[in-house]
């Protein structure tokens, strides 16, 4: 059992809500591209239900570290074995490689500033400069980091 996990789990967490938010309201119903078949459901209910997914397991380690660590603070029928909430090296891994695709998924946010939405927008151009000019979605990788 290892303190120092908490924070990296908090770290991940923080970068999948990041990632799974949009960062600006959709363009409205005048300049935004009419959507057809699953682009009506999937930029409403994906995100959301991405969050869920990806974020429970994180906050759920957490509290059983919080468990372990805590025995006797009313946490016991929350224990489980604690020998195995380390944090190992693929563990480090794994949540380094989150984090760089965070800020990758920023790093297109800030770029394109308010025409990025999880929506297509009329008006939107091809940008091709930035983090754009070497890969054509950095937000699209970075979320699948």
């Amino acid at each position: 059992m290892s303190p120092p996990k908490i924070p990296i789990l908090l770290s991940t967490v923080w970068g999948m809500y990041v990632t799974f938010t949009p960062p600006n309201p959709p363009p409205s119903p005048e300049r935004c591209v009419r959507p057809t078949g699953l682009e009506t459901i999937i930029p409403r209910y994906l995100p959301p239900t991405l969050k869920i997914i990806v974020m429970s397991p994180q906050l759920l380690e957490i509290w059983a570290i919080i468990a372990c660590r805590f025995p006797n603070q009313g946490f016991e029928p929350y224990r489980t074995n604690c020998n195995n909430l380390h944090a190992n090296l693929t563990f480090v891994i794994a949540s380094l490689v989150t984090l760089v695709g965070t800020l990758i998924r920023i790093s297109a946010y800030r770029y394109l500033g308010t025409m990025f939405t999880f929506e297509l927008g009329r008006s939107q151009r091809l940008v091709t400069s930035g983090p754009y000019s070497v890969v054509r979605h950095p937000g699209y990788l970075g979320a699948s980091l």
